[in-house]
């Protein structure tokens, strides 16, 4: 069986394993609410005899030419199998030098993680019998379970006189920074001198290469989210603050089947390249301690994730998966605060959710509790914190990672949202726009962008409040954040009541009652979303664009108010589909739908424009809109539409409708480039007045 698993930004990783796992006191997995529990045929702290070579339960290797990860059997420290390792083969110590970021450091793999190996094959195409002759070797081995033992598989990314005018952006990046109760660098006054360096890791498309300018990334998706970042965690855009982000990629392949670009990324990665990620960046942080600009605090973003529901499920006692919850308790022992996107549905015009039900991992390991000092002292890492800067106690709610949700500006959740997949923090995460004018990012909707204003309001709070536990610093985000009415799906003790983040209320919260002159007073509470979702300027600015548009005679309109279209046809992506990944740009960043309040039927206006790199090669598209109760109504664009949006003369398309009471609402463009079929889904900014 093929395995596919969906990313929730522009980027995915996939793993295809199966068969049955062990107990290991070192590398114990605590796994979460829905992940497949481990045997109890062994015994904890032993392992089975070795099995007869008849009985071998190979390893499914369901993704051809993957390379594999495995975990050596305590005591046991040589990768390469004793020199036996197979012809074909290369035996890569993961955590040791397993990529650039890793390499550069120039340190081993503190505790479990040094027992993680990756086995490379060293000709592009690799036959059943080479992995046969593998598993055989390590098998006779003794040195290393094949249990233990997964291919490393990659899945695709799904999350993000014209419409891009910077005016245009700059009236998003308005609405954007109300909703989210944005401080901004007055706000901080001369405060600002006293903030402590807090680490932020983004981990995602970029390269520390490609964000410092040397190259241009082949997916920007990391530099979207660092923008956001930026702008929440360094109001004043003072380079000391903005020197502590850095870049650490996990998603460095442009298709399934092809070897990493560490440099120029991509958008595609695999549960151990985003597991080496993660330890660089805590190793990298760790090794700057005490050093010129090191800070004693890190936060981390991951703004992806995979989809856990379809095809075989993802065995977590086996190497890709205990991979990455290895790294991920190691970040936690460190004092690292991880923030994850909860996960987007990729096609959210489809009425069957099943399969795309629940949160995507890694945010489902919020079930998992966090190490602690114990623990962490039995994994073979040493407990972070010091005196002044504590790491564990605190809170009583201490998860691996915290889940973030996303809302619209009406605190709705978003038009992509998965059913069951809520966590108890969620954010704004619609028309994101990150950057400074006039160099600002096209808008992005999503949990990724979710993720983004926690993890920039979270730098935000510790920089002014460092002693804080990292614990403290996640709850202090909720219980300041507003109370949306509705109960989370997972974590955190369900139910629980749903939190949106209010950067203005953490801090206010965080500096009362300590010092005006370090740390900034603020009135601010969290507070009910504004009626038109502060989206006057947005508005306004379009109204201009069209008007120009038609005095300029480059408008086509067309009229479907009284054709519903075929309903689209929906169905979980076959492997095939996920050769292309989802592009970083979205298609119709800025479109949207005026739906007038007591208006009359089929006066509903759709308005589109396309980004230029899409112009020509859409195929087909189809608006799917959803009222207060979350009803459905389907508009297949019709084919004389689909040709203006491919005309590159066509400044802006206006589609006439009747949707009257819409309150959100998606475009799913299906793209033809290159020969293959890719598709796209646009959640769309509505006004209804």
């Amino acid at each position: 069986m093929k395995t596919a698993f969906h990313l929730i930004a522009t980027s995915a990783l996939l793993g295809c394993v199966s068969g049955e796992g062990f107990d290991d006191p070192e590398l114990d997995p605590q796994t979460a609410d829905d992940a497949s529990a481990l045997p109890s045929s062994v015994a904890p702290g032993t392992h089975a005899e070795p099995e007869p070579r008849s009985s071998l339960n190979y390893p499914v290797v369901s993704c051809p030419n993957a390379r594999l990860i495995g975990v050596l059997d305590p005591g046991q420290e040589d990768c390469s199998l004793a020199g036996t390792l197979p012809g074909g083969w290369n035996a890569i110590r993961m955590f040791d030098t397993g990529s650039p970021d890793i390499q550069s450091l120039g340190v081993p793999a503190p505790g479990a993680l040094g027992r993680y190996c990756m086995y490379e094959p060293e000709a592009p195409s690799v036959s059943q019998q080479d992995y046969i002759d593998l598993f055989d070797q390590m098998h006779a081995s003794g040195m290393i379970s094949l249990n233990s033992v997964a291919p490393d598989c990659l899945g695709q990314g799904t999350q993000g006189t014209d419409l891009y005018d910077t005016v245009v952006r700059e009236g998003l990046q308005e609405a954007f920074g109300l909703n989210v109760d944005r401080v901004d660098g007055i706000d901080l006054g001369s405060t600002v001198g006293f903030r402590a360096n807090v680490d932020l890791g983004v981990i995602d498309s970029t390269s520390g290469s490609a964000a410092a300018g040397h190259v241009t990334p082949i997916n920007e998706h990391g530099l979207q989210i660092a923008a956001i970042i930026e702008d929440l965690a360094c109001p004043s855009h003072d380079p000391s603050c903005i020197d502590n982000l850095n870049h650490f990629i996990a998603l460095p392949r442009t298709a399934w089947d092809t070897p990493p670009n560490w440099i120029e990324g991509g958008h595609q990665g695999t549960q151990g390249d985003l597991a080496m990620a993660v330890y660089a960046a805590v190793r990298d942080w760790n090794e700057r301690l005490g050093g010129p600009g090191g800070s004693e605090r890190l936060v981390l973003n991951l703004s992806l994730g995979w989809e856990r529901g379809l095809g075989e499920p993802i065995d977590p006692s086996r190497g890709p998966m205990r991979s990455l919850q290895s790294a991920l308790e190691y970040a936690s022992c460190s004092g690292a605060l991880v923030f994850v996107a909860a996960g987007n549905n990729p096609s959210p015009g489809c009425e069957d959710e099943t399969e795309t039900a629940g949160p995507t991992e890694p945010a489902a390991f919020e079930n998992i509790p966090a190490p602690d000092s114990a623990t962490c002292t039995s994994l073979g890492f040493t407990p972070g914190g010091s005196l002044g800067r504590p790491v564990f106690g605190g809170a009583a709610y201490r998860p691996l990672v915290y889940a973030v949700g996303g809302v619209d500006e009406h605190d709705q959740p978003l038009i992509n949202a998965r059913t069951g997949g809520q966590p108890r923090l969620v954010a704004l995460g619609s028309n994101g726009v990150g950057g400074v004018s006039p160099n600002l990012h096209a808008a992005l909707t999503g949990t990724s962008v979710s993720a983004a204003v926690a993890s920039g309001a979270a730098a935000l709070i510790w920089s002014y409040r460092p002693e804080l536990r990292p614990s403290e610093v996640a709850e202090l985000l909720y219980d300041t954040g507003y109370a949306t009415g509705d109960a989370a799906d997972f974590g955190g003790g369900v139910p629980n009541a749903v939190r949106r983040v209010s950067v203005c209320a953490a801090l206010a919260s965080a500096c009362a009652g300590k010092p005006s002159y370090s740390c900034p007073q603020l009135t601010c509470t969290a507070s009910a979303p504004a009626t038109d979702g502060n989206l006057g300027t947005f508005f306004f600015e379009v109204d201009t664009v069209y008007a120009d548009v038609v005095a300029a005679e480059t408008l086509e309109s067309f009229d479907q108010s009284s054709d519903l279209g075929t309903p689209a046809t929906c169905g979980i992506s076959s492997w095939d589909s996920l050769l292309d990944p989802q592009p970083e740009t979205p298609i119709c960043s800025h479109c949207s739908i005026d739906v007038p309040k007591g208006g009359s039927s089929g006066d509903d206006q759709l308005t589109m424009d396309v980004d230029p790199l899409y112009k020509g090669d859409i195929s087909s598209a189809t608006l799917v809109s959803y009222d207060a109760s979350r009803a459905a109504t389907t508009y297949v664009l019709d084919s004389s539409t689909i040709t203006a949006l491919n005309r590159s003369t066509t400044d802006l398309v206006s589609v006439t409708l009747d949707v009257p009471d819409t309150i959100s609402a998606v475009l799913e463009f299906e793209v033809d480039k290159g020969g293959r079929t890719t598709t796209q889904s646009n959640p769309i900014t509505v006004r209804s007045e």
